[in-house]
C-alpha cells in the first residue's frame, strides 16, 4: 500500500495505446471513469500525434487542474499502428510544480524501465511522488476569473534544456493547451497550422503582466473589468488579458486610479488623506482643526446631541445614516486571503479603523491610534466603550485558541508593527493609584479624627476650668463684697 502523503497535492496518470487507449497507472483517489470528463485524459493520436514524431511536452489547464505531460508519439500499438504514451502530473489550477521538467523526466525514466522489462504490474512511484509533492507551490501571481483561451498553441523549443521556467510562465494562465515541440526535428509551422494549431507568439500579445509594489502594505482595492477584490501584500504580480481595464485605490482614497495598458509596474505610495467617520471617531479632539470644516462639524455635533436628547438616539441614527464600512465582495481564491476578513473602514491622520469578520469577531471594531498612545484598541459595537487591546483580551475573544490568536496578531502587523501587550498596565497602575488614594484618604480621616478629639479635649478642659472658676466665684461670694469685686475685675481683664 502506497504512502498517502502526496495524494492531496499531486496526481499521476500514465496512459498508452496498446489495444486502444488504456491506463498503465493511476494514483489512488483518481477515478478512471472521470478522467475524460475532467479533461485530464485524451487521445494524443488525434492531437499532436497527427504530425509530431518523438517526444514533446504539453501544458493543459482546466477550470480545476493544471496538467503537465511528457508525450512520446513515436510508439506503435499492438497492431503496429501509430500510437503514443503519456506521463501526466496533475495539480490544482491555483498551484504549480517547481522543477517540473526534471520531475517529469524522473517519472518517465521509471516508467520506460518497467515498460521495456514488461513489469508494469510492479510499478511503484511512492518515493518519487513524495519528492515531487515538495515542489508543489501555490502560484504567486493574481489572475481574474476570465474564460480560458480554447485555441491549441505550439512552440518549438530545445527539449534538452531545462524548460521549467517556460512551462510555469504566469502569462500561460489563460492558455487552455500548449504543446512544446522539439526544434531539432525537421518540422514547419505550416504543418502545425494545417492541423488547427497556432503559434504561441500570437498568444503572448493577448496577455499582459503588471507588477505592483506596495512597500507600506496598504490595503488595496483592485478592479479588473467588473471584478473587484482586495490585497495587502507588499508586492504582487497581476496577469490579465491585454485589453482588460485595470483600476485600483487604497483605503485612504475615494477615486480609482487607472492603470494604462502600457504600464509594466505600479508603485503605490502612502498618502495622507484626511477623512472623518462620525460613527467610529472615538477621539474627536484629535480631529479638531482651526478651519471652517471643523467649525461646521462642531456645530453638527451640537445639533446631533440636541436631536438625540429630544428624539432619542435610535431615531437620530436612522435619520443621519452614519457611515457603514464598505466590504469588497468575494476576493479571488488566488489572493493571499485573510482568515479574519479584516477590512479598513476609514483611515485619518495615522488613525486606523478595522472591521473584522469570522467567528467571535463580528461584533467588534479595532482601532489603532497613532497620535499619542500608538496602541491598538477594540470596541464592541453594541457597547461603544473603547478598551486597550491585549493578548489577554484576545484569549477571551478567540476562546484561548493560541493558533488563531497568533494569526490575528500577524494580521494586525500588516497595518503597523506596534506589538500587542500581554495585559493592560494602565489598569494595574490605576488600581495601584486607587489603593494609594484610599490609603491617603484613611490617613486624612484618622488625622481629622485626632484633630477633632484634640479640639474636643481642649474644649472640655476649658469648660472644666470655667466650672472651677465659677465655683471659686460662688465660694468667694459668701465672703466679703470686696473679694467679689476683685474677681470680677480679674475676669474683665482676662
Amino acid at each position: 500500500m502506497e504512502n498517502s502523503q502526496y495524494l492531496n497535492k499531486i496526481g499521476l496518470v500514465i496512459e498508452r495505446t496498446s489495444n486502444g487507449l488504456d491506463y498503465d497507472y493511476i494514483t489512488p483517489g483518481l477515478n478512471k471513469k472521470e478522467l475524460g470528463g475532467l479533461h485530464i485524459s485524451f487521445d494524443e493520436t488525434n492531437e499532436v500525434g497527427q504530425f509530431n514524431q518523438g517526444f514533446c511536452y504539453s501544458i493543459q489547464r482546466t477550470d480545476r487542474h493544471l496538467i503537465y505531460s511528457i508525450i512520446n508519439t513515436d510508439y506503435k500499438d499492438n497492431a503496429k499502428r501509430n500510437g503514443f504514451y503519456a506521463i501526466r502530473l496533475i495539480v490544482k489550477n491555483n498551484e504549480f510544480i517547481d522543477n517540473v521538467y526534471v520531475n517529469l523526466g524522473q517519472v518517465t525514466h521509471i516508467y520506460v524501465a518497467h515498460l521495456n522489462a514488461n513489469t508494469l504490474n510492479n510499478q511503484n512511484y511512492e518515493s518519487i511522488l513524495n519528492q515531487i509533492a515538495g515542489d508543489v507551490k501555490r502560484k504567486y501571481w493574481i489572475t481574474p476569473k476570465i474564460e480560458l483561451d480554447r485555441v491549441v498553441y505550439y512552440q518549438f523549443i530545445n527539449l534538452v534544456e531545462n524548460q521549467t521556467k517556460l512551462f510555469n510562465n504566469p502569462k500561460l494562465s489563460y492558455a487552455n493547451k500548449v504543446y512544446f515541440l522539439n526544434d531539432k526535428v525537421s518540422q514547419s509551422d505550416g504543418t502545425a497550422r494545417q492541423f488547427g494549431f497556432e503559434p504561441l507568439s500570437t498568444y503572448w500579445d493577448k496577455t499582459k503582466e503588471i507588477q505592483f509594489l506596495n512597500p507600506d502594505r496598504q490595503n488595496i482595492s483592485l478592479s479588473i473589468n467588473a471584478e473587484s477584490f482586495s490585497v495587502s501584500m507588499d508586492q504582487f504580480l497581476l496577469v490579465c488579458k491585454a485589453l482588460d481595464v485595470v483600476n485600483f485605490k487604497t483605503a485612504q482614497e475615494r477615486q480609482l486610479t487607472s492603470v494604462s495598458s502600457s504600464e509594466k509596474q505600479v508603485v503605490i505610495h502612502k498618502q495622507q488623506i484626511e477623512s472623518y467617520s462620525p460613527k467610529l471617531n472615538l477621539y474627536p479632539s484629535q480631529f479638531k482643526k482651526k478651519s471652517s470644516t471643523s467649525a461646521l462639524l462642531w456645530i453638527m455635533g451640537i445639533a446631533i446631541g440636541i436631536l438625540g436628547g429630544y428624539f432619542g438616539r435610535p431615531i437620530v441614527e436612522d435619520f443621519l445614516v452614519l457611515n457603514e464600512p464598505t466590504v469588497i465582495q468575494e476576493p479571488l481564491t488566488d489572493v493571499h486571503i485573510k482568515e479574519f476578513g479584516i477590512q479598513i473602514d476609514t483611515t485619518a491622520e495615522n488613525v486606523i479603523h478595522l472591521i473584522a469578520k469570522g467567528e467571535h469577531l463580528n461584533n467588534f471594531v479595532f482601532k489603532y491610534d497613532g497620535h499619542k498612545s500608538e496602541k491598538w484598541y477594540y470596541m464592541n459595537k453594541s457597547k461603544p466603550t473603547l478598551n486597550r487591546l491585549t493578548v489577554k483580551d484576545l484569549d477571551s475573544l478567540l476562546n484561548n485558541d493560541a493558533q488563531r490568536i497568533n494569526a490575528f496578531k500577524e494580521e494586525l502587523r500588516n497595518f503597523t508593527s506596534t506589538p500587542i501587550p500581554q495585559d493592560d498596565r494602565r489598569k494595574s497602575e490605576g488600581e495601584k493609584s486607587n489603593n494609594n488614594a484610599a490609603k491617603t484618604e484613611n490617613i486624612s480621616s484618622v488625622k481629622t479624627k485626632d484633630a477633632k478629639n484634640e479640639q474636643k479635649g481642649q474644649t472640655t478642659k476649658g469648660n472644666t476650668e470655667r466650672k472651677s472658676t465659677g465655683s471659686k466665684v460662688e465660694v468667694k461670694e459668701t465672703s466679703t463684697s470686696k473679694e467679689i469685686g476683685s474677681v470680677k475685675n480679674a475676669t474683665k481683664k482676662s
